[in-house]
């Protein structure tokens, strides 16, 4: 890649049997100019100039979002995010490797315990594990609790880590749910377990799928308004 003459700082990539030119603006401020391989320099800066204000905006909007990013690390630092409450965290010393030794519920919040010498950067991975043993626990509970509703039954239900989604039927009848749903109200693990039994009978997002939905999740747009709106704080929290 090489530098452009630009009204901001960037690369120039180019791409063979690419038709158009792009630009990409990284969350670190790098900005990448995508073009084909052939595309006249002059041209490419007339896309530049004329696209400045786009930069302007979107560097900005980056700036935001660092702020928000290290805002929500902080947070991390002083509170877990359990079943859509944040509960304060504090810290005593333990040898035990059980998970359920290592964290627990307390009427003020959720305690961590750390080896002696409070090393507090082991604080986040106990309470990832602890809040897994949770969603193991209740996750499944509430599906088999919708799935007797319905009068369905699933081939089996998986908790895993991803990245974006919040569950998946299969084909097969199995179930998947992120185990990050721990960390979202009640009502919305119990509309997700719907909406993904649901699926079992009807395998899209079709009208009579949202039918019944609504049949045994009444309400349930007001669980979709806080996924939308809380999804990505629960996924990176």
């Amino acid at each position: 890649m090489k530098s452009l003459a630009a009204p901001f700082p960037c690369e120039l990539k180019r791409v063979p049997r690419r038709r158009t030119v792009a630009i990409r603006v990284a969350l670190d401020d790098r900005i990448t100019v995508i073009a084909p391989e052939r595309a006249p320099l002059h041209v490419i800066h007339e896309i530049l100039h004329d696209k400045a204000r786009w930069v302007a905006r979107r560097l900005e909007k980056n700036k935001t979002e660092r702020a928000q990013r290290d805002e929500r690390a902080a947070r991390r630092r002083r509170f877990a995010l359990y079943l859509g409450e944040e509960l304060p965290l504090e810290f005593f010393e333990t040898r035990s490797r059980r998970v359920d030794e290592q964290v627990r519920r307390t009427a003020l919040g959720l305690a961590v315990g750390l080896p002696p010498g409070l090393d507090a950067t082991l604080g986040p991975e106990r309470i990832d594990r602890w809040m897994r043993a949770r969603a193991q626990e209740l996750i499944p509970e509430r599906v088999a609790l919708y799935a007797q509703v319905l009068g369905l039954a699933p081939r089996r239900i998986t908790l895993k880590t991803l990245r974006s989604k919040w569950g998946s039927c299969s084909t097969l009848g199995n179930l998947n749910f992120n185990w990050k749903l721990i960390r979202a109200p009640l009502a919305v693990i119990d509309y997700l377990a719907v909406h993904e039994l649901c699926h079992l009978i009807h395998n899209n997002h079709s009208a009579a799928f949202w039918t019944a939905v609504e049949r045994a999740c009444p309400g349930y747009k007001e669980q979709e308004r806080w996924l939308n709106r809380e999804g990505r704080v629960i996924l990176e929290y």
